[in-house]
């Protein structure tokens, strides 16, 4: 089972990184494969009726393993891209800690702030996955934030990709809807819905505390992917690394809520 998920998740990334990368890796474990044939096939050519290697063979053997020697020292701006991404969520959860601060301090959380705050951590939970995943090339993933109206609506309020529009939907006709009811992770690895640029997906709760002995679940967090399966065996890891994101996400929305409430209140006092 170990060495499977090792494999699945190895191809997984081998074939999300770039081409140039995915061809020198594979050529890597080519030549190292090579190598240890090469030096099975001279040990038993020499203590058995095989035929010894020619030099072809043997020049072969040295180039395998020269290469396969110096190519982890090989420039690779996957890597690199990895630890400016790194850097990036790093100062987003500083600017969100920062900005939400600020905006408790002044008694405002202006629309356009909330907004923004929104899109910044929906592109940090995506840049997150896309290196659990090994998605080097950003292609297949997306996130957005969908609040409770708490009517029968869920309301798309940001999205991390611009792709698609901002929009309401019925929350009998979301799979994640189900996080609603629960309070727990849902996924669904295989979206059979034709009319969906998607094919997983991956539903986070935002859980804002306890109301009438119960928790709430304002909203949910809907990490897509167009490839089925695309988050097999990661489900775990993907909320653990997350969950700094989803817990600003969580504190910007009650922030706002609680200024706008202490406002409301303000106003009626001054009538």
């Amino acid at each position: 089972m170990r060495l499977s998920k090792f494999l699945k998740n190895w191809w997984r990334r081998v074939t999300k990184a770039s081409k140039t990368d995915a061809v020198l890796v594979i050529l890597a474990y080519a030549a190292k494969i090579y190598t240890v044939a090469f030096a099975v096939w001279t040990g038993g050519a020499k203590f058995s009726s095989w035929i010894a290697p020619e030099a072809f063979g043997l020049w072969g053997f040295v180039v395998a393993l020269a290469y396969a020697t110096a190519q982890p020292y090989f420039p690779n701006h996957v890597s690199k891209k990895w630890l400016v991404e790194d850097l990036r969520r790093t100062k987003v959860l500083a600017v969100a800690i920062s900005e939400i601060s600020s905006a408790v301090w002044n008694h405002a959380l202006k629309p356009e702030e909330k907004h923004e705050l929104f899109i910044k951590l929906l592109a940090a939970i995506k840049s997150e996955v896309e290196s659990i995943t090994g998605d080097h090339e950003s292609i297949y993933s997306n996130v957005a934030l969908l609040l409770d109206d708490n009517g029968d609506r869920l309301k798309v309020v940001c999205r991390a990709n611009h792709d698609r529009p901002l929009t309401s939907y019925r929350k009998t006709d979301l799979l994640i809807s189900k996080t609603l009811n629960t309070g727990e992770v849902f996924y669904e690895p295989d979206c059979k819905m034709a009319d969906k640029p998607y094919k997983a997906i991956l539903g986070i709760p935002l859980i804002s505390g306890p109301e009438n002995s119960r928790m709430f679940v304002s909203g949910v967090v809907s990490i897509d992917s167009s490839e089925a399966h695309g988050f097999d065996g990661l489900e775990d890891e993907i909320e653990a690394k997350t969950l700094p994101y989803i817990s600003l996400l969580k504190l910007v929305i009650t922030t706002d809520e609680t200024l706008k409430l202490g406002k409301w209140r303000q106003d009626v006092r001054k009538r």
